[in-house]
């Protein structure tokens, strides 16, 4: 099974043509341990950390035989615009159909490297979880309006 890798922004996909062949996902929570001189240490543990998903592939030239009109950017191009969508820190939506994933993500880390002799560009990206306050405050006040 070939899984097939999307970054779009909105209606705009950006299709990895070459899916990587490891992706890792870490979560956590934020943990924290208590000391109470009557019971001993405790450990408390609050709301989930944003996730994080790193993966690393490469974009082919277009004279390879892995290249594709999926995504019919060259290399640099392809690269350019993951380096765009972070810096400006899109909102985008991760996709990988074939294994039920589907996330909101912004780019926080983007690294690519070109090598030469073949004209192909290798990148490692990371995204992390997009999360908006579910809460809205007062436009007047600036206040968050109570529960």
């Amino acid at each position: 099974m070939k899984p097939t890798y999307i970054l779009a922004d909105g209606m705009k996909p950006f299709v990895f043509v070459i899916p990587p062949l490891d992706l890792e996902v870490k979560t956590s929570q934020k943990t924290e341990r208590i000391n109470i001189i009557s019971y001993g240490e405790k450990n408390k543990t609050g709301k989930k950390n944003v996730e994080s998903i790193t993966f690393s592939s490469f974009f082919p030239n277009l004279d390879s035989n892995f290249y594709s009109l999926v995504n019919p950017l060259t290399p640099i191009l392809a690269a350019e615009t993951l380096v765009n969508w972070k810096d400006t820190e899109k909102v985008l939506t991760f996709m990988v159909p074939e294994f039920l994933i589907s996330k909101k993500v912004q780019i926080t880390e983007f690294t690519y490297s070109i090598r030469e002799r073949t004209g192909d560009i290798d990148f490692s990206i990371t995204l992390t979880e997009y999360r908006s306050q579910g809460r809205q405050s007062n436009l007047s006040t600036g206040l968050l309006e109570r529960l």
